[in-house]
């Protein structure tokens, strides 16, 4: 059985906390119940333009089978296809994904959490908080994965993970470091029976300091297909520079001393370290400006100069009026 969850959802129309679109509706929750009561295998697939909770295929919360929200795992549940929406094509897409004509390859770009509650800005996203006419950003840099892997959350999905029909490993064979360029090596390995297509992804853990730094950053990424039992080789380059963080106080780029860690892997979850780069002084990698003249510390304290510029000019859409 291939049961397909689809939701609707763009631009001026908010995501809803509810069932139909991030819960399972009673209705889908029966079907689904059913399904796995009376079918060898079942197959959900999601076609929705962003993330809905999946407590009820993985379990993961632990909720009751009678969870007010759905949440409860359901059982018999055999696969999970996650197809977003892939346009007017995307059905035939599905057919070649599912029937074995093509393997799936795809990696998340999200972090897809085990409770809503676990998104850093779940409790003032759109109209929970009552306003919807002012939206206030509080993710800092933990945006996305950064969050989640900074502090430690469980989630259900991480950030660049993504099953296939085969099963790759992955060898890093060298890394090489200087004052411009960082390059990884690594073979992959198809050690299943079909040809596929895997992601080897490189991460750098930059050195505390003085500046904020979220655990660890994608630095850089590379499919590459691989036949079955076969061995193929990749290189993934990136800038020295991009490992710099941005000191708003002093109006620049840098890299802070200490050790900067290179990971390898197949998802922000699954890495292994594969060198440590040792820089032993401060490198600033680019001057710059706060043209706003705004910066984190001086709103943390409320120093900040209202006629400064940063404050943006829009209309209230009820009264057609600048209210600053």
């Amino acid at each position: 059985a291939i049961y397909v969850l689809a939701r609707n959802s763009g631009e001026g129309s908010d995501r809803k906390l509810e069932g139909g679109d991030y819960y399972l509706t009673d209705e889908e929750a029966y079907n689904l119940t059913l399904l796995g009561q009376k079918f060898e295998n079942v197959i959900v697939v999601i076609n929705a333009g962003g993330i809905i909770d999946t407590n009820f295929f993985n379990g993961k919360g632990g909720y009751d089978a009678d969870d007010a929200h759905n949440r409860g795992q359901i059982e018999g549940l055999d696969a999970l296809v996650l197809m977003s929406q892939a346009g007017q094509n995307g059905g035939y897409a599905l057919v070649e994904v599912l029937n074995g004509t093509v393997t799936p390859s795809g990696k998340l770009t999200d972090t897809w959490a085990i409770n809503y509650e676990d998104y850093p800005s779940a409790e003032g996203f759109s109209y929970l908080d009552g306003n919807t006419y002012e939206e206030y950003y509080t993710d800092d840099i933990y945006v996305g994965y950064r969050y989640f892997d900074t502090f430690g959350l469980d989630v259900a999905y991480p950030f660049g993970y993504g099953l296939s029909y085969t099963n790759f490993e992955i060898d890093v064979t060298d890394v090489t470091a200087d004052a411009d360029t960082i390059t990884v090596t690594a073979d992959v390995t198809n050690t299943g029976d079909v040809a596929g297509q895997e992601v080897v992804e490189v991460y750098f853990s930059a050195p505390d300091g003085s500046i904020d730094k979220p655990y660890q950053e994608l630095a850089g990424y590379q499919k590459v297909a691989v036949a079955a039992g076969k061995t193929e080789s990749v290189t993934v380059t990136f800038a020295t520079a991009d490992m710099s963080s941005y000191d708003e106080n002093n109006e620049q780029y840098v890299l802070e001393d200490g050790d900067y860690v290179i990971r390898v892997g197949d998802s922000s979850r699954n890495t292994v370290v594969a060198a440590t780069i040792n820089l032993n002084a401060d490198v600033v990698t680019e001057e710059a400006a706060n043209l706003l003249g705004l910066t984190k510390d001086d709103m943390q304290a409320g120093t900040y100069d209202a006629d400064a510029g940063y404050i943006l000019n829009y209309e209230d859409p009820a009264t057609h009026k600048n209210p600053t």
